[in-house]
């Protein structure tokens, strides 16, 4: 799960639990900068507003509302006396909420459940759509992937597992992603590893058509698209700061 979080850096005891249920997550000054990274590329399952020192408003979510879309996750730190005026706004079924105060579990806890739908949300997406990246299209309602002359049958899961990736593109899938979506009651087994093998040999991952399936040293996987290696111009960085591991913006310097 990718978190990005607008607005000031949250308390130590917050970082601490979002470590343990995102797989990424990045503080972002502005919802501006925020958008601006998604458009070179940024994948974002959730926004979180308002956990710094100051409660966000009605007014910021609203904002956020139209700047990232009405299908981005929101979930938005309020204050007690902002809760009359949310059910009265017309933006309410766009985010969900948190009022202060609240333990660093109830927060976790509101996180796990908003992943929780769009894990469904996306799995429902999957038997509805079709999916094309490159040379390679999905077919979902028979769990088949075409590219070039070949036509490659996959089971269920290792499908999911592929569609995920090819989801990705460019961005580390950590392997506590993929159990949670794919394999939610496996945690210590090398299911992954044999999947993940076997995709980039049925689907020739090895750059042979322009993609290449690579590991991630003690994290997990990525899928990169070798005609799209380029970075954003010097004076259009962004300036993030990580919780977790490798930050989006230290990746476009």
């Amino acid at each position: 799960m990718n978190i990005a979080i607008v607005g000031p850096r949250p308390s130590t005891s917050i970082q601490e639990m979002l470590s343990k249920v995102s797989s990424e997550a990045e503080i972002f000054s502005s919802l501006d900068d925020l958008s601006k990274a998604m458009k070179w590329g940024a994948v974002v399952d959730l926004v979180v507003l308002g956990l710094g020192e100051q409660a966000t408003t009605l007014s910021e979510v609203e904002q956020a509302h139209e700047t990232l879309g009405p299908g981005m996750p929101l979930l938005a730190v309020l204050m007690p006396g902002a809760v009359a005026e949310v059910r009265q706004s017309d933006h309410k079924e766009f985010f969900d909420f948190l009022v202060r105060p609240f333990s660093d579990e109830e927060l976790v806890a509101r996180i796990q459940l908003l992943y929780g739908r769009l894990i469904f949300g996306r799995i429902a997406e999957e038997k509805d759509d079709a999916l094309e990246v490159g040379p390679y299209r999905f077919e979902a309602s028979v769990f088949t992937i075409h590219f070039g002359d070949h036509e490659v049958h996959l089971q269920p899961k290792r499908f999911r597992l592929a569609r995920l990736l090819f989801g990705r593109i460019g961005r580390t899938v950590s392997r506590r992603e993929i159990y949670e979506a794919i394999w939610p009651r496996m945690t210590n087994s090398r299911v992954v590893d044999t999947a993940i093998a076997q995709l980039r040999s049925a689907l020739e991952l090895k750059g042979e058509h322009g993609f290449v399936l690579r590991s991630v040293h003690g994290t997990g996987y990525c899928l990169i698209d070798k005609t799209q290696l380029w970075k954003p111009p010097a004076s259009d960085r962004i300036y993030a700061q990580p919780l977790i591991s490798t930050s989006y913006a230290e990746a476009a310097r």
